[in-house]
């Protein structure tokens, strides 16, 4: 079982925690259109630059998606691996969302998990009456999704 990085204390969990629906992340992959249609309307939300979204062929032996808020918002995923689906978007973009928010934690702290079940909620992908319990159950500490709203994200 890996461990979580130092840096990153509850990444491997998180990771962990996803397997539980993992068939949402590899068997419901999106058609581009819907994919740049659910990133568009979490970007006007959250009033972030439109990242762009790329396939890219990095093996089987790498991660499936990957978010990089500099120079330009850009979320990839691993085509080798997976596609876009609904929660693997959420989840980049969420990474996206802190980063540029100046959220000053590891890359999966208390606000991205927060922030990243209430996408999940807020775009019908996962509800958080779901959510919530579960990542609890697992051991993973986030802030109130309902805290992690634009308005309240940064403070």
């Amino acid at each position: 079982m890996a461990r979580s990085p130092k840096s990153d204390p509850q990444r491997e969990e998180v990771y962990r925690w996803e397997k539980g629906f993992s068939q949402m992340f590899y068997g419901h992959g999106f058609l581009p259109k819907e994919a740049h249609r659910l990133e568009r309307a979490i970007s006007r939300y959250y009033d972030i630059p439109r990242p762009r979204l790329r396939a890219v062929r990095w093996g089987k032996g790498s991660f499936l998606g990957a978010a990089y808020s500099e120079p330009r918002p850009l979320i990839v995923v691993n085509e080798d691996l997976g596609a876009f689906t609904a929660p693997l978007l959420a989840h980049e973009i969420s990474h996206i969302i802190t980063d540029l928010y100046g959220v000053d934690e590891p890359d999966h702290g208390e606000r991205w998990l927060g922030t990243y079940l209430h996408v999940l909620d807020r775009y019908a992908i996962l509800p958080v009456s779901m959510t919530a319990p579960s990542a609890k159950k697992a051991g993973l500490r986030f802030r109130d999704p309902a805290l992690c709203t634009p308005k309240l994200l940064a403070s």
